[in-house]
């Protein structure tokens, strides 16, 4: 990856069309910014993150493209353009330089950081996540699972090749503003990063070893593990399981890592585990889907129906009557079932939506000058690498 000024300066150039910028993160792999469209007050009208990624040659070879694109763009396109969901983050446009192994992904803004960033707050103040806010995160990680799955959350799409995430943890889950409609006092998880997707389909020419390569140490489900020989199958059973162990995390408020197995083999949640605090019907989904064998774990169509049919039951106990309260009505208009006194039970700590929020003069003006060009170097290539690019195809500009 080339030095983050160099980046900077290179998305300042390309998206100038934006008013206002900020630099948000970078990884090992690439840089994240927020773009804010401004009135001529300077108040923030939209916002969009930019996402640039740089591969290794190792990383591009073993790489998917679906329609045409990185599987990143091209399985982010096809969830958004043939499902009427909300729950994946949406793409607002890309740009491909092929020759030097990058691309750029404009994206919707999540304003409230992710499940990693949320659990950190939990363990700071020693607070339980939630239970309502846990359900609503198997929810909607569930949905996006019969999403790639069968490509309609109703009737299966035909044709349709299945999607594998093979990277779901907490910091790929963003939390977008919450819905009026859906747990409105919770903000609305949505998963991200589909840098290691894969399709399932008959005929796939790649090799299972290959089919099952990419994701994270502590998060990839036993069959797709190095040391497992031989791996495989490649099914979304691996989703599931990464999905079963962010929510085991959330609720141990724990890091990372396998889940805690007893003698037998199987998940547990140990005597001093936070996640024994939990409803005994949450213990018992989260243990099936971190179950060791692939072929044990429940699918993403079965645990889609499950909590449908969980929500849509009277509840005859005090917590379940709560939680189901919580999926329709804010909190502070949950007073029937919940107490004054109770309320912070179920209150999220979770960052909240004030440096870059709509509405709000922006503090992060860039000049109207454009930036010096700097064209030595790999820089100076992104001039004349342009691949493609969804809406106004622009020239790309030198870093």
């Amino acid at each position: 990856m080339p030095p983050v000024e160099e980046v900077k300066r290179r998305q300042r150039k390309d998206l100038h069309e934006y008013q206002g910028y900020d630099y948000l993160d970078a990884g090992g792999q690439g840089m994240v910014s927020v773009y804010m469209e401004t009135d001529e007050h300077g108040k923030i009208l939209s916002r969009v993150a930019a996402k640039d990624i740089y591969l290794d040659e190792r990383h591009w070879k073993h790489m998917e493209w679906i329609d045409g694109l990185p599987a990143d763009i091209g399985g982010m396109y096809r969830l958004q353009n043939q499902t009427t969901s909300v729950k994946p983050l949406r793409i607002e446009g890309h740009d491909v330089f092929a020759e030097l192994r990058m691309y750029e992904m404009r994206l919707e803004f999540a304003p409230h950081a992710d499940l990693w960033d949320t659990l950190k707050r939990c363990r700071a103040t020693k607070v339980r996540v939630p239970e309502p806010f846990l359900w609503y995160v198997q929810k909607s990680m569930v949905e996006t699972g019969v999403l790639m799955g069968e490509g309609d959350l109703v009737t299966s799409k035909t044709p349709w090749r299945i999607l594998v995430h093979k990277d779901i943890k907490l910091d790929n889950v963003v939390l977008a503003p919450p819905l009026d409609n859906e747990f409105p006092s919770y903000p609305t998880p949505k998963v991200m990063d589909f840098g290691h997707v894969g399709e399932i389909y008959a005929g796939n020419p790649r090799p299972m070893v290959d089919q099952c390569w990419g994701g994270t140490h502590g998060w990839r489900a036993p069959e797709r593990d190095p040391a497992y020989n031989p791996r495989g199958p490649m099914t979304q059973a691996s989703d599931v399981y990464s999905v079963g162990l962010t929510i085991y995390h959330l609720m141990n408020l724990s890091l990372g890592g396998p889940p805690r197995l007893a003698q037998d083999g199987n998940p547990v949640f140990g005597d001093s585990d936070p996640g024994r605090l939990f409803s005994p019907t949450l213990q018992e989904v989260v243990r099936c889907m971190v179950q060791t064998d692939y072929a044990s774990r429940p699918t993403f169509n079965y645990l889609h129906q499950f909590i449908a049919a969980l929500f849509a039951t009277p509840a005859d106990q005090v917590d379940a009557m709560r939680i189901k309260a919580l999926a329709t009505h804010r909190l502070e208009d949950a007073e029937r079932w919940i107490p004054d006194s109770e309320l912070w039970r179920f209150e999220l700590d979770y960052r909240q939506d004030m440096k870059y929020r709509l509405d709000t003069v922006c503090r992060f003006l860039e000049p109207e000058e454009e930036p010096e060009d700097v064209t030595e170097g790999v820089a100076g290539q992104f001039g004349k690498l342009k691949v493609a690019g969804k809406g106004k195809v622009k020239k790309a500009a030198s870093v």
